[in-house]
């Protein structure tokens, strides 16, 4: 047997999400079936939980799991129960993606400017000098050069990375907005149905009109 559950509540950290904590996530969960004939049609019934296998999905990744078939290797889940056994949850300190983003782009970037002061102190030596030769200023044309080569590519590529990121968690988070808005939504439908199923059954039925 295999079937999807939403599930409301914090599990913490996920396997594969950017998001630090998850208000709502899906559960897919795999048992051994059983099939039981009764009153003419076949009825079945799954085991344990966990019996088999049960995943958690953020919001996100169920939402890529559906709309991303046969590209890649799939999307990443976290396994609460494998034969029946409780598995070991990610671990809380683990760094997260737009961090180690972040933490990348301030160490690429310090050292973008580290090789800029360099460049300066090198142009600034060469400027000392009360006469410039053809070498020197060739020297310092490519010094130039140089700076305009960090600002003109490392750095658009640095913030491409954070902004890739950013995309990232920004689309995590719309789905956990999207599953949580879905889910309150359908759970106040239910309720305002069984409650006019219950005033209906409370209204006075009127008599049923007779012929002659």
């Amino acid at each position: 047997m295999i079937g999807f559950h939403r599930t409301t509540g914090n599990p913490g950290r996920l396997f594969g999400s950017p998001l630090q904590t998850h208000e709502h996530y899906v559960t897919l969960r795999v048992s051994k079936g059983t099939r039981i004939h009764s009153l003419g049609y076949d009825r079945f019934h799954g085991g344990l939980r966990g019996e088999i296998i049960e995943v958690m999905l953020s919001a996100g990744q169920f939402s890529e799991l559906l709309t991303t078939m046969n590209i890649g290797s799939g999307v990443p889940c976290t396994i609460q129960y494998l034969l029946g056994k409780k598995v070991p949850s990610p671990p809380e300190d683990a760094e997260l993606e737009v961090e180690k983003v972040r933490k990348g782009f301030k160490k690429d970037m310090a050292e973008v400017v580290a090789k800029i002061k360099e460049d300066k102190k090198e142009l600034a030596s060469l400027l000392e000098k009360k006469t410039l030769t053809k070498v020197d200023k060739e020297q310092i044309m490519r010094i130039v050069g140089r700076v305009e080569q960090h600002v003109e590519s490392n750095a658009p590529f640095m913030v491409s990375q954070f902004e890739e990121a950013a995309e990232k968690v920004v689309k995590h988070a719309k789905a956990e907005v999207d599953a949580f808005v879905t889910h309150n939504v359908i759970a106040e439908g239910i309720r305002a149905i069984h409650a006019r199923a219950e005033e209906s059954a409370k209204a006075p039925q009127l008599p049923e009109k007779s012929d002659g």
